[in-house]
Parts: structure tokens; C-alpha cells; sequence
């Protein structure tokens, strides 16, 4: 198949936070199959599929489905410690992946950023960055009336820390909103 033109330069990107708990062993629950039928109905119409809380189960899963041949590169980033990693597919060659652990620099950070390349085009590189912020919930899990709103300090922090190392000359100032 002739490789599809970039749409009027655009690349279509659809991420999704997959729910660590929905595969247990060989165990696929109906919402991580309800997962993949949404995928696969855009699937034409998105060029890369990012995941975040996968592991294991979730890579076999998906590797046995229609991103196989639709999404051929790929590449996971599995940490079963946590909530899981972070995974990518693409229709374009991936050219690099790194992982930025800011979670080990930032008190209350808790998931390692997934850095990946990937090449359309032979001259033409994209730069994805798969960030899982934490979430709003307290270090034992809970969550209570106000647990949003005191993770957002978490939040900036992981995202000043992952501009600054990807762009170390450019000032940023980032603002975070409370949406209610």
C-alpha cells in the first residue's frame, strides 16, 4: 500500500489511559475488549495509539489484535511496580525511544516518561512525548474532596521537569487549572 500523505501536515495521535487492572493473566475483562473495538473503529484515521498502565497482559493483548498489521511499530515500556508503563503503535518506523524517570527526581512523582521518534517520511522525524501525570489520588490510594487539587503540585513539577530536559534553553511557564 502506498505510504498515506500527512494530512494537510497534521499527525493524528489518540492516547488512552488502557486501566492497569482491566487484564489479569489470560483474564481480558469486557471493558479492555471495549477498548480495543473503539481503536480499531479509527484505526483509518489515527496514525499513532499511545497507552498508558499497560504491562504484560496488556502487550499480548494488543499485540495479538488488528495493530498488528494496521500499527506495526511499536514498543512498550512494562513496569509492573507501578501502575504499569507506558506503550506506542505506529504506522510509521519508530526511530528511537528513551525513558525520562523524573518520578525518581520528583517527590510525589510516580511514572517515567516514554520519549519516542518516529519517521513518516525519510527527512521528516516526529518527537511524541507519552506523559501518565499522578494521578489524583493520595500515596496509599485514596482519594477524597480535595486530593485533585493537591496533586496538581505534583503535576506542574513533572511537567516543568519534562519540558526543561527536552528543551534546557527555552524558558517555560506552565499554569495549571482546576476544573470543577
Amino acid at each position: 500500500e502506498k505510504e498515506r500523505e500527512l494530512w494537510d501536515n497534521n499527525v493524528r495521535v489518540m492516547t488512552y489511559n488502557v486501566n492497569y487492572a482491566l487484564i489479569s493473566g489470560k483474564n481480558v475483562s469486557t471493558n479492555a475488549v471495549n477498548v480495543l473495538e473503539a481503536a480499531n473503529q479509527v484505526k483509518d484515521q489515527i496514525d499513532i495509539f499511545c497507552f498508558q498502565e499497560t504491562h504484560a497482559g496488556w502487550e499480548r493483548f494488543l499485540l495479538n489484535s488488528f495493530l498488528q498489521k494496521s500499527h506495526p511499530y511499536y514498543h512498550y515500556n512494562n513496569d509492573e511496580s507501578l501502575c504499569g508503563g507506558t506503550a506506542i503503535h505506529s504506522r510509521w518506523p519508530i526511530t528511537s525511544t528513551s525513558l525520562a524517570s523524573h518520578n525518581k527526581d520528583i517527590d510525589g512523582s510516580w511514572f517515567p516518561t516514554l520519549i519516542v521518534t518516529v519517521s513518516p517520511q525519510s527527512n521528516i522525524f516526529i518527537r511524541l512525548v507519552i506523559v501518565h501525570l499522578r494521578p489524583p489520588v493520595n500515596p496509599d490510594g485514596s482519594a477524597g474532596l480535595f486530593t485533585a487539587s493537591n496533586t496538581n503540585k505534583y503535576r506542574k513539577s513533572e511537567l516543568e521537569w519534562i519540558t526543561n530536559a527536552l528543551y534546557p534553553k527555552q524558558k517555560f511557564h506552565l499554569k495549571i487549572k482546576q476544573y470543577q
